[in-house]
């Protein structure tokens, strides 16, 4: 199932053949640091739980995680999701955009490139009116994906949740329909 393709990329549907790259990739020390809803070590049966739950959102026409795939050759890269803002002002017409990369693919403008995608997805939904993103205060390169994608700074929270580098706060970031939709005609893309 393909969700969005961009010049270089597939955003597809994670399936059980993808289930050994994905674990290596994401398993990787310098990418699950910056990551706050996964464990360390990611293992295999890690990743067919996480299959399973996002097989439901499949299922029901409501994918949570979009697998960043190699346009040309199919193979895993890393992922990119929305779901419900795990944040303490959580609004209903909000979700959060998340993602991650394999360590040999940064560097090269994929993310951006997916984030961009997704953020088209989010916001076809009449029902979104705001994405919303947090990072680690340290992971400037996921801050730079932000700010290309016209996500704006709007300060430090309280970190909702664990993550494995630890830290109290992280920083918010978010991006509205209006400001959005007015980038895109900017752009001619809409």
């Amino acid at each position: 199932m393909i969700f969005a393709e961009t010049n270089r990329l597939i955003l597809r549907a994670l399936t059980r053949e993808d289930l050994p790259r994905y674990t290596r990739l994401i398993g990787e020390w310098d990418v699950t640091q910056w990551l706050s809803r996964v464990p360390y070590p990611f293992t295999l049966k890690d990743a067919e739980k996480f299959l399973r739950h996002m097989e439901e959102g499949y299922r029901a026409d409501r994918p949570e995680l979009f697998l960043i795939a190699n346009k040309a050759s199919d193979a895993a890269m890393g992922g990119v999701g929305l779901h419900p803002s795990n944040t303490q002002e959580r609004l209903p017409e909000e979700v959060e955009i998340g993602y991650w990369l394999g360590r040999a693919y940064w560097g090269q403008g994929y993310m951006s490139e997916a984030v961009a995608a997704v953020l088209a997805l989010a916001f076809r939904r009449p029902e979104i009116e705001r994405v919303i993103s947090t990072t680690d205060p340290a992971n400037e390169a996921s801050q730079n994906v932000l700010r290309r994608a016209g996500l704006t700074y709007v300060g430090l929270r309280p970190r909702v949740g664990e993550a494995l580098r630890g830290g109290v706060e992280v920083t918010r970031w978010e991006l509205t329909r209006v400001v959005y939709e007015r980038n895109e005609r900017r752009k001619g893309a809409l």
